[in-house]
């Protein structure tokens, strides 16, 4: 269960958050008693197990892409071959880039 509170300037409590992260968040407001969904989780994707069920927002905070490069921190894990081939799902490949890694 989540539960929290939003406060305005004053600290006077403006709005009460409440629901699960797993499924929905609601956010209710002080003064009005209305309740909006505020987030709400997304289907599996596609292969999901694959990408250790991760859902869609986790799997695009790790996407790549060419016009990232030069821009992005060239130790942003994002360009470690390990992780790159584990996610591909060539798991041994991955772990002998992890030690090649890891030994250089």
């Amino acid at each position: 269960m989540l539960t929290g509170s939003i406060y305005d300037s004053n600290g006077t409590e403006a709005y009460k958050l409440e629901g699960t992260w797993l499924d929905k968040v609601y956010m209710v407001s002080c003064k009005t008693q209305v309740k909006e969904l505020i987030f709400e989780s997304l289907e599996d994707i596609e292969d999901s197990k694959k990408m250790f069920n991760f859902g869609i927002l986790a799997v695009n905070l790790n996407y790549k892409c060419q016009e990232m490069e030069g821009i992005v921190a060239p130790t942003d894990t994002r360009f470690r071959g390990d992780q790159r081939l584990f996610e591909e799902g060539m798991v041994d490949q991955a772990d002998e880039e992890k030690v090649r890694l890891e030994v250089k």
